[in-house]
């Protein structure tokens, strides 16, 4: 495989399980307009259970593209596009995605992986592909990612750049639980270490090098750092104007977030390790998540949550107030070895004032979240974010705050 691509094409397929795109090597026959993106032996996981097992069955995969821009990922029992011989076909959109499968809920095959929807609905199957090396499973992905990211054209480049990033060790092969990055922060205990969070959180916000890619749509921009090594956190920002005071909006978020708040989803059912009494007050908490896909383990997070006054708010960010959020590592909660610990950089929102053209003087709302949670999670929220469905999730809850907070203000104001 290695020399192959060392001359520019992939190698040619055979029992070995080996894999070859459009660019070189015998294809078989394929429809009048379709362009053949990728090619090779894998073994599948079956859709039902023989004897209470589910069987692995080697099959023919060809990712192909038609003239109206659809993609194919269609499997055959004989290394031919001989539709008599396909097993079985699907249709793949910016609803789906690929992950390495997490080892610790291995299957049978060796370096295998997962492409299924990326929101869980009870419909769409999920499809398990073992392949034959690590390298054959970073090229499936990485090619079934451009054409479901509407960039077919990518597919090539992509697959390309394998080689060189798993000699670097910048791929994504699913890390052993317990293996999360250990750089978190451990300071929190002294109100100056909270600040300097808040200062960062500020920094990284108007550090404008750092977003490469961002739009606006109905007053709301999200914009999104350019995806690093997978031990780095994806960095994404939210921000907007809300009609409303500084001090109104400061004030129902944090009573909002309390637990029965109309915005608590985030928080329920976290553990307090540590109250934080001093200002900038806050407490050190441990909750964890179960992750609403099949073979995903449950991630658990550990951090500190702090809210910041605007009197408080140092001289460098200028006239400020919100809530910031950061992994600690705490005493009460030592990593376990068989967890997924999510890492989160200085995070959160904060609130400026915005003068309007009419004199009224509202608030500039800022989210900044960075986070790696980790492995296959960490790849579908890439994923997601390419695909325009995290985006599209991230104006939506931009969208239902303001909307909480318009209706809050109505009921305080007595009309």
């Amino acid at each position: 495989m290695a020399e192959a691509a060392a001359a520019g094409d992939a190698s040619t397929l055979d029992s070995s399980g080996s894999s070859r795109s459009s660019t070189g090597g015998r294809r078989g026959p394929r429809a009048a307009g379709e362009e053949l993106i990728h090619e090779g032996w894998c073994v599948k996981e079956s859709g039902t259970k023989f004897c209470g097992r589910y069987q692995w069955q080697k099959r023919w995969f060809r990712l192909v593209t038609d003239t109206q821009g659809q993609s194919r990922l269609s499997y055959y029992k004989a290394c031919t596009a001989d539709s008599t011989q396909m097993a079985g076909s699907v249709t793949l959109d910016p609803s789906y995605c690929t992950r390495p499968v997490e080892k610790q809920h291995g299957k049978v095959q060796p370096f295998c992986f997962a492409i299924g929807p990326l929101v869980e609905d009870g419909l769409k199957r999920t499809y398990y592909v073992s392949c034959a090396s690590e390298q054959i499973r970073q090229e499936w992905m990485e090619v079934l990612d451009a054409v479901i990211e509407g960039v077919p054209e990518d597919a090539q480049r992509r697959r390309a750049t394998v080689s060189h990033r798993m000699a670097t060790g910048n791929v994504d092969i699913g890390d052993e639980p317990g293996q999360g990055d250990q750089k978190v922060n451990r300071l929190y205990a002294e109100p100056k270490a909270r600040l300097q969070e808040w200062v960062e959180l500020h920094r990284i916000a108007a550090d404008q090098s750092i977003w490469k890619k961002s739009d606006m749509k109905s007053g709301i921009r999200v914009s999104r750092a350019q995806f690093a090594d997978r031990s780095s956190c994806d960095q994404i920002k939210i921000e907007g104007v809300v009609n409303a005071s500084v001090e109104l909006l400061y004030t129902f978020l944090k009573q909002a977030s309390q637990p029965g708040g109309k915005l608590d989803y985030p928080f329920r059912q976290e553990e307090v390790l540590e109250e934080l009494e001093d200002e900038p007050e806050g407490h050190v908490f441990y909750n964890q998540y179960n992750v609403p896909w099949p073979r995903i383990s449950q991630r658990e997070i550990c951090c500190t949550c702090a809210w910041v006054p605007e009197h408080i708010s140092p001289p460098e960010v200028g006239p400020s107030c919100g809530a910031v959020l950061y992994s600690v590592e705490h005493r009460k909660k030592p990593r376990k070895p068989d967890a997924y610990r999510v890492r989160l950089d200085a995070s959160g929102i904060f609130l400026k004032h915005h003068p309007t053209e009419s004199g009224q003087v509202v608030t500039y709302m800022t989210a900044v979240v960075q986070i790696n949670t980790m492995t296959s999670l960490q790849r579908m929220l890439r994923g997601a974010y390419r695909s325009g469905l995290l985006k599209m999730g991230l104006r939506s809850g931009f969208e239902h705050i303001v909307e909480q907070v318009e209706n809050y203000q109505r009921i305080i104001s007595g009309y």
